[in-house]
């Protein structure tokens, strides 16, 4: 090793891959309940209730708003498969919720359509008198929305059983 030796360093770089290996594992799952907006019917002839039962209840329901009974009565004949819920007040003019109660209930169409009465009749006589007509619930005014709700969701949650 006469001429000058020269040492070389050899520099070996290794490349490593990393792959990220996801592993995709099949859990059970509960059903999902497809939610929709439910149809409700509201048939009051105070503006200022029918606005508040809107305002309170809009989130949850798609709301048509009738300011009497025949109006209300005439809608649900015509898109009985429109209509989840019907709230109607008692005392309104043209036709009153009793009358509206009866003939929907009477009527094959729309006789599965849950009702709820409301009214500031609160004698054990007056509820009587809607229940008899078929109304499934009674709420005297004044309400408190979350019992109106509440009522409203448990008929149909219990139809749809």
């Amino acid at each position: 090793m006469d001429e000058k030796e020269v040492k070389q360093e050899e520099t070996v770089e290794t490349v490593v891959e990393v792959t990220k290996v996801e592993e995709t594992v099949e859990l059970p799952v509960a059903k999902a309940k497809v939610t929709r907006h439910r149809n409700l019917v509201v048939c009051e002839d105070d503006n200022a209730i029918r606005t508040y039962i809107r305002s309170e209840l809009s989130n949850e329901f798609r709301i048509t708003e009738f300011a009497n009974g025949r109006e209300g009565w005439d809608y649900i004949q015509q898109n009985p498969d429109k209509v989840d819920l019907l709230i109607t007040d008692i005392m309104m003019p043209e036709m009153d919720g009793l009358t509206l109660c009866d003939k929907l209930k009477k009527n094959y169409n729309t006789n599965h359509i849950p009702v709820i009465m409301t009214t500031a009749l609160g004698t054990d006589n007056d509820r009587i008198n809607g229940l008899d007509t078929g109304a499934d619930a009674y709420v005297s005014k004044p309400f408190n929305m979350d019992v109106l709700r509440s009522t409203a969701n448990n008929l149909l949650s219990n139809r749809n059983k």
